[in-house]
């Protein structure tokens, strides 16, 4: 696969998701949208306790729809799941922010982890243990 360019939301999602792959939870973290990061508890366990359930097998960026400070990033991935092999579509919210609360066009593009994990809920609610998501401060 081509990586997508560098500073895209279709990169950033794609690092968010190969640093899933390597179970590497700080990574993800730092690729997280800036106000999930400042607004949630213990942001970097939430990801551990959402994604160290799945073994991600396989990813493939397939399209994107956007606005300015917005984007969709549609994906499909294979993973594993209490020895179950699923594949999933769905997309994922990326949002570029200066500080919590601050679309920016010149910020950094961030993956809203919620998204992901809805959506791979949602797509296997069969096979799914959720966890609780979390509230976010203000």
């Amino acid at each position: 696969m081509k990586l997508p360019a560098i500073n895209t939301p279709e990169r950033t999602a794609f690092d968010f998701l190969s640093a899933w792959r390597r179970k590497d939870y700080e990574t993800m973290l730092k690729l997280c949208q800036i106000t999930w990061v400042q607004t949630t508890d213990n942001a970097q366990q939430w990801l551990i306790d959402a994604f160290s359930q799945m073994d991600l097998k396989q990813l493939q960026i397939r399209s994107s729809r956007s606005a300015v400070n917005l984007v969709y990033v549609h994906i499909k991935v294979k993973f594993i799941i209490e020895g179950k092999t699923i594949n999933s579509e769905f997309s994922i919210v990326t949002i570029r922010e200066s500080a919590p609360y601050t679309p920016d066009v010149n910020g950094t593009w961030g993956v809203n982890p919620i998204s992901i994990y809805r959506g791979l809920a949602w797509e296997n609610r069969k096979n799914f243990t959720p966890i609780e998501i979390p509230e976010q401060k203000q």
